[in-house]
C-alpha cells in the first residue's frame, strides 16, 4: 500500500497539468494538507507527525496480535495508509501530504486516505458482526 501510494503521488507530482475529470465524478486535481481529515488541525505539523506515528505503532502492535485474518487485512489498510501519510509529513520539504483525487462535495483526498477508510470501515464490521472461528490465522 505504501508504495502504491508513494508511488502515485510521485507521478502526480510529476505529470499533473490541471485539474481533469477521470471516470465519472471521479477527478484529478493536486492538493496538499498540512493537517488531518479536511484540514483539521492545519499547521500543527510536529505535533501531528508525533500523534500520528504513535497511532501507526499502536496500530501496527494490534495488527501483529491479530488471530483473525479479516482483522489483519483491515489493519493493514489502516497501517499502510498511515505510513504513505506519514512518509509525506516525514520526507516532503512541506511536511505536507500530497492530495489529488476529488469527488463532488468532498474533500480531495489519496489512496492512503482511502486505504485508511477502508479498512476503519472493514474492522468496524469486523468487530461489530465478529468473524468465524475457521478463519483464524496460522502462525
Amino acid at each position: 500500500m505504501v508504495l502504491l501510494d508513494q508511488g502515485s503521488k510521485a507521478w502526480v507530482l510529476a505529470d499533473l497539468q490541471g485539474p481533469r475529470r477521470l471516470l465519472g465524478p471521479l477527478g484529478l486535481a493536486l492538493g496538499t494538507n498540512t493537517g488531518i481529515a479536511f484540514s483539521l488541525l492545519s499547521g500543527r505539523g510536529t505535533v501531528l507527525t508525533v500523534v500520528l506515528t504513535a497511532v501507526a505503532i499502536a496500530v501496527g502492535w494490534a495488527l501483529w496480535r491479530s488471530t483473525r485474518r479479516s482483522e489483519a487485512l483491515a489493519l493493514g489498510l489502516i497501517l499502510g495508509g498511515a505510513v504513505g501519510n506519514l512518509a509525506d509529513r516525514s520526507f516532503r520539504r512541506t511536511h505536507a501530504v500530497v492530495d489529488f483525487l476529488t469527488l463532488p462535495h468532498w474533500a480531495t483526498f489519496n489512496l492512503a486516505d482511502s486505504a485508511i477508510t477502508v479498512g476503519t470501515i472493514w474492522l468496524g464490521l469486523v468487530v461489530l458482526l465478529g468473524a468465524p472461528s475457521t478463519e483464524a490465522r496460522s502462525g
